[in-house]
């Protein structure tokens, strides 16, 4: 995505609004990239229509995970996409947050706070450049509790953490990557 289009300007305000950290400088975006998954789109938006979610019910959360090819550099996934150990970026990119539950891991986790995910994150070793996931959340089907030690609420697709502002989320279908955001503090 280009720097001088208006969603470009969106993200890198939304950066800047959340950033809620006196200690550590505001991130200046270097790059976003688009990320276009057909199936986790359509099993996003089969989600929202089943549950007959609005738009108003959708929240942008972030995800830090680690990057481990050139991504930055080529703009395309690598070729160890298909193995989660070698890079994760590409990995969940190209095959979806579902990737992230598992038998011994029921859910994953997600951000609202932006300082909460930078922490989560290691930097690119050469450049020290940050990447994170901008995800979608649909939470139609969302219970809150206050702390992250709690049970999951029956029924619940989502769970919202109050005291962290995270959601864990237990259907991968709720969720969509929309972009990957690179930047420097």
């Amino acid at each position: 995505m280009e720097s001088d289009t208006q969603e470009y300007e969106d993200i890198q305000a939304n950066l800047q609004k959340q950033w809620n950290s006196k200690s550590i400088p505001c991130p200046s975006l270097t790059l976003v990239l688009a990320v276009v998954n057909p199936r986790e789109d359509t099993n996003f938006t089969e989600y929202k229509n089943m549950y007959s979610i609005k738009d108003k019910n959708i929240s942008s959360f972030f995800l830090g995970t680690d990057i481990g090819c050139d991504l930055y550099y080529n703009h395309i996934p690598c070729k160890n996409a298909s193995n989660f150990s070698n890079c994760r970026m590409c990995h969940l990119t190209s095959h979806g947050l579902g990737k992230l539950i598992y038998h011994d891991n029921p859910s994953f986790s997600l951000q609202k706070n932006l300082v909460d995910a930078h922490l989560k994150v290691k930097p690119d070793s050469e450049m020290h450049i940050y990447s994170l996931l901008l995800c979608d959340v649909a939470c139609g089907n969302a219970k809150k509790v206050r702390t992250n030690n709690e049970e999951r609420p029956e029924g619940a697709d989502v769970v919202v953490v109050q005291q962290t502002e995270e959601v864990k989320v237990f259907n991968a279908d709720l969720a969509c990557i929309r972009y990957i955001l690179f930047y420097i503090v």
